[in-house]
């Protein structure tokens, strides 16, 4: 509890505000110590909601380390009175769920105590309060060798992600572009310079997509995340159709190649796959959901917009001037 203080009056944890709440505190300092609270009859505990005419105040001198927990358990199990008259601190409400007990019931085997993050309104607001609340809970664990303390609210699981979600990018986009290739490769008949303009496009697709989203405030969490790596297979199905043309046209010329590869395969790419593709994702922009308007209209169109660009582009030229 000194560190949650702590933390909480520091100007450098300015998103760990609470001073914190246990229910050890709150069963010692407060429960315990008034005299309305803790009665019972032959060792069965009287709850502060109904009569004691048969009640006595719960002994305190000499008390043991039995008669400590037994008047814990209770202390959870006490339902305060909010008439006035009688015990108000009982910790049913507050504290029900705020320890575990072991099978003998003589020690407590998992507890939880708690604070307060201040406002928080943005990603950066909610992920800076879970990295805070994590220092707080490493520190506690440093200087105590008997109990291990664990950081946890409501939010944290889904700004977790943003932990590691560059380093998981980086390392599935290199993962898809590499299969890319392998598969390029087999299918293109071992043609290695061909299966590497494939992937070329192809990462030149991915990386577009990772800039246009900056300008379409686009976030990167897990859905884009997701988007990106789907960007790479429907760049594949762009690039690969011209690449395939080119190494099978008969001329000889790689100007001429690369026309005779675009006057075949660019009709379809454009009437076959671009424009189904613009199609099934223009309904989207229609959507009620931010969701959907975001993460999937923006984003599929967008990569649409440049798998077609560099297919019908870019790639020819290339080939055009560096082709095989």
């Amino acid at each position: 509890m000194n560190t949650i203080k702590k933390f909480g009056s520091s100007s450098d944890y300015p998103y760990i505000t609470g001073s914190g709440s246990s229910f050890m505190t709150e069963f010692s300092d407060q429960w315990l110590d008034t005299s309305a609270c803790c009665w019972n009859n032959n060792d069965e505990f009287c709850p502060s909601i109904k009569e004691r005419d048969d009640c006595s105040k719960c002994p305190q001198d000499d008390m043991t380390t039995e008669t400590k927990y037994d008047y814990m358990q209770w202390f959870i199990s006490d339902i305060p009175r909010t008439d006035g008259s009688g015990c108000s601190k009982g910790g049913a409400v507050s504290y029900a769920n705020s320890a575990i007990f072991t099978a003998n019931n003589r020690s407590v085997k998992a507890a939880r105590f708690t604070s307060s993050h201040g406002l928080l309104s943005s990603s950066a607001d909610f992920i800076g309060a879970r990295q805070q609340a994590l220092e707080l809970a490493a520190e506690v664990n440093a200087n105590n060798e008997y109990i291990e303390v664990y950081a946890y609210s409501s939010f944290y699981p889904f700004y977790e992600q943003y932990d590691t979600i560059v380093q998981e990018l980086m390392m599935n986009l290199i993962v898809c572009i590499l299969a890319t290739f392998i598969v390029a490769t087999v299918l293109l008949g071992f043609q290695i310079y061909a299966s590497l303009c494939v992937m070329l496009s192809v990462t030149m697709c991915a990386v577009d997509m990772l800039g246009s989203m900056v300008y379409l405030d686009i976030p990167l969490n897990a859905l884009s995340l997701v988007n990106l790596l789907l960007s790479v297979g429907i760049a594949v199905e762009f690039s690969a159709n011209i690449v395939q043309a080119y190494t099978m046209s008969p001329h000889k010329n790689r100007l001429r190649k690369a026309q005779d590869a675009l006057t075949k395969t660019g009709p379809a790419i454009v009437s076959g796959i671009a424009m189904t593709n613009f199609v099934g994702v223009v309904v989207l922009a229609a959507a009620k959901s931010q969701l959907f308007v975001v993460f999937y209209f923006r984003m599929f169109f967008t990569i649409n917009c440049l798998c077609v660009l560099h297919t019908i582009v870019f790639l020819p030229a290339f080939l055009g001037f560096l082709g095989d």
